[in-house]
């Protein structure tokens, strides 16, 4: 799972500082608007025609769209978000892995199950 996201959240990275440095040459609202709809056609049809891959894409492209987003809001550096993203990412995957650790390895009375719901009394 967490491969997933890293991976995903990478390719819509690439996708954002494609579509960024589109956006840098050509800055107006109207072809901002038209360039994302085109976008979003392209990977829906992505999306439909490989719905093994439709989690990929749909990450991906909602990753690009937050990068882009708060990049053009922002006077930040998109491959500076990019990277802050994906390094939060992995440091959650690493969480995941020492809390599923931590969970898969511990001997819990309270989630046994000997074939009682409830006290007789």
């Amino acid at each position: 799972m967490s491969l997933f996201l890293l991976i995903s959240n990478a390719i819509g990275g690439v996708i954002a500082l494609l579509v960024f440095a589109v956006l840098a040459l050509v800055p107006n609202i109207i072809f901002y608007t038209v360039f994302i709809c085109l976008l979003a056609i392209i990977i829906g049809s992505k999306m439909y025609s490989e719905p093994t891959k439709a989690p990929v894409y749909a990450t991906a492209f909602n990753t690009a769209l937050v990068l882009i987003g708060t990049t053009l809001m922002s006077s930040g550096v998109i491959d500076e978000k990019m990277w802050i993203r994906l390094g939060l990412l992995g440091l959650v995957a690493v969480y995941m892995m020492i809390a599923a650790f931590f969970i898969e390895t511990r001997q819990w009375k309270v989630l046994k199950f000997n074939g009682q719901m409830m006290k007789s009394t």
